[in-house]
């Protein structure tokens, strides 16, 4: 009698990706090396899980996202930053770049 063996490992076709990420998986996520994953866990709030009895640590990767999402910098926000202008009332760069013309 001949028996299926069904594999419980994620596949690169699958096409829905794991909600809970390992160490290795949430730092290729990030774009950052283990140990920075690891400093940002333990100084900058990083969420993440820790399995009771196990040292085993997984990361949620929409916790991951929305920690990237409140805690990156924004270029483009940056470049639209409040200065004074010359009547001196705030505007922003943009608004400079067009009342030039």
């Amino acid at each position: 009698m001949m028996t299926k063996t069904i594999s419980t490992k994620t596949t690169s076709n699958n096409q829905f990706p794991p909600k809970m990420l390992t160490k290795e998986e949430a730092a290729k996520l990030l774009r950052i090396s283990q140990r920075t994953l690891d400093t940002a866990r333990a100084k900058r709030g990083l969420p993440y899980i820790s399995l009771p009895g196990c040292r085993k640590i997984l990361f949620d990767r929409e916790q991951l996202e929305e920690w990237l999402r409140l805690n990156s910098v924004n270029s483009l926000a940056e470049e639209n930053v409040t200065t004074e202008s010359a009547e001196g009332r705030a505007t922003s760069k943009e608004e400079d770049a067009t009342s030039e013309e």
